[in-house]
């Protein structure tokens, strides 16, 4: 739990900036968006989540 008594906050080691690529250099030279998994697994429990409270609605019309 992060609102625990000594809990602290670190960031990232990650060597450069993950957010954009360099500007100039060619497509693909640059290193990639490390946070673009992060993303998509988060798009992906969303969706999860969406699916199970459908199916668990205990109001949903019966068709």
């Amino acid at each position: 739990n992060l609102n625990a008594p000594g809990a602290s906050y670190v960031p990232l080691a990650f060597a450069d900036s993950p957010h954009l690529p360099r500007p100039g250099e060619k497509p693909g030279a640059s290193a990639p968006n490390r946070f673009y998994m992060y993303g998509v697994i988060g798009r992906l429990a969303m969706l999860a989540a969406s699916y199970e409270l459908e199916a668990t609605d205990p109001q949903a019309e019966a068709a």
